[in-house]
């Protein structure tokens, strides 16, 4: 639609495209063509808005790679009731000396979708990618995403929604807000690559994802790590109420080496379906994870979560210490864990140690009920009504981690006294004579 070569330039002061209640259909020819060094300038944006209607075109812009530049203000894209499908957000080719750059307000989105569906086709295509390469520090206003609106809007891809890459220099992202903020939403990702992915170092000033009333899934991760992420907020990470979210693999995950630094909560769900075909979190290979908040880093209200793997896979540094998380009252606080139908149940709580810990592992465990079918949940007799294996004791408190609701807790330990030094496990059989809710 818009073609500039040979060392072109052209600023435009508005949108290079807005079209409402219109069919455009450029099969694989990009929006805007830049080649030979030519340069492309917004004053205001969006850079491209759809209302009604539908798009198609290979790219938003596509480049020959040769030292063009992109520069724009506000946001890239802005549908509203209409249907957009890409192979590429931008297309250059690798190796290319291009100069692509976003200003946004505080609050501005890079990316914002109502009631409106966008797939991107092309494989391995990230939807928002915030990209440091310059060798120096990088501070990056506004947001990743802002989807919703009163008739559900769908995005459809296969690479990662949100890509933060910084692999020479940090990048902070300075806005309070989430990166990520959708409702009545349904993602869609598949392929290789994780719903979000962090590589370098990178500092976030507000959460990553608040979604509602929404449904994600993902080929790999929720979150995947490969860098140092470091959290300037006191907000939970991931805020979910309710959301479906099913991850193929770990929903949080700190690959080898990574290192993750946190103020508040990592995850808050309220009424939300989890599904995680490995582990809520893994760290594995020397993967450190540090929180300073005095809340829960886990909070689950009437939520049902399920793993194929282990809850937490920790192999590496883990605490806000040496000694552990300061000043938690627990690691994880579960209220509502699962809903169950009549019959008979087994809840098991286990810990364990599988090689390359630095320290021991433990797990407390507090206030459990079931309608009246579980007996001593409070531990208030001890261990009677449990079955228990390993190093297992009931105790008022543990250092300053005290019960929330007055009550004894269990702990369970790995080292002396666990079976083999690696395992203990503390369950109860029960009959449920009428569908009910496990708390924690």
């Amino acid at each position: 639609l818009l073609n500039l070569g040979g060392a072109s330039s052209a600023t435009v002061g508005g949108s290079a495209l807005d079209m409402s209640g219109t069919t455009l259909n450029l099969g694989v020819r990009p929006l805007v063509l830049l080649a030979g060094g030519s340069t492309l300038a917004t004053t205001v944006g969006p850079f491209t808005k759809v209302t009604s209607g539908s798009l198609t075109v290979n790219a938003l812009v596509s480049t020959d790679g040769a030292g063009n530049t992109l520069s724009l203000t506000g946001p890239l894209l802005d549908l509203t009731d209409t249907t957009v499908t890409l192979q590429k957000i931008v297309d250059q080719p690798s190796g290319n000396t291009d100069t692509f750059s976003v200003a946004l307000a505080a609050t501005e989105p890079f990316i914002r979708i109502t009631s409106s569906t966008l797939s991107l086709n092309g494989a391995g295509t990230d939807l928002v990618s915030r990209i440091n390469d310059t060798g120096a520090p990088l501070s990056l206003s506004g947001v990743a995403l802002i989807a919703g609106g009163s008739n559900a809007s769908t995005i459809n891809l296969s690479g990662s929604l949100l890509d933060l890459n910084s692999p020479i220099a940090r990048t902070t992202l300075t806005s309070p807000d989430p990166q990520v903020q959708v409702a009545n939403t349904t993602i869609t990702q598949t392929g290789l690559s994780s719903l979000i992915e962090i590589v370098g170092a990178v500092t976030i000033s507000g959460p990553l994802l608040d979604a509602g009333n929404s449904t994600l899934s993902t080929g790999k991760s929720v979150l995947d790590i490969q860098g140092n992420l470091l959290g300037n907020t006191p907000a939970a990470l991931f805020s979910l109420d309710p959301t479906l979210v099913t991850a193929s693999n770990d929903f949080i995950k700190l690959s080898p080496g990574a290192s993750f630094n946190v103020m508040g909560p990592l995850l808050t769900d309220v009424g939300g379906t989890l599904t995680a075909g490995g582990s809520l979190l893994s760290a594995t290979a020397g993967g450190n994870l540090s929180s300073s908040t005095a809340s829960p880093v886990f909070q689950f209200t009437g939520s049902q979560v399920s793993t194929t793997g282990d809850f937490f896979n920790l192999q590496g540094s883990f605490g806000g210490s040496s000694s552990g998380f300061n000043g938690h009252t627990g690691f994880i606080h579960v209220d509502q864990l699962v809903n169950l139908g009549s019959g008979s149940s087994t809840l098991l709580f286990s810990v364990e140690d599988r090689g390359d810990t630095i320290v021991d592992s433990g797990l407390l465990v507090n206030n459990v009920s079931a309608n009246g079918s579980i007996g001593n949940g409070t531990f208030a007799s001890g261990l009677a009504g449990w079955t228990s294996q390993g190093a297992v004791s009931v105790v008022p408190n543990l250092g300053t981690i005290t019960s929330p609701t007055g009550h004894d807790l269990a702990f369970l330990s790995t080292g002396t006294g666990a079976v083999a030094d690696t395992t203990s496990t503390l369950s109860q059989s029960f009959t449920l004579v009428a569908p009910s809710t496990v708390r924690v």
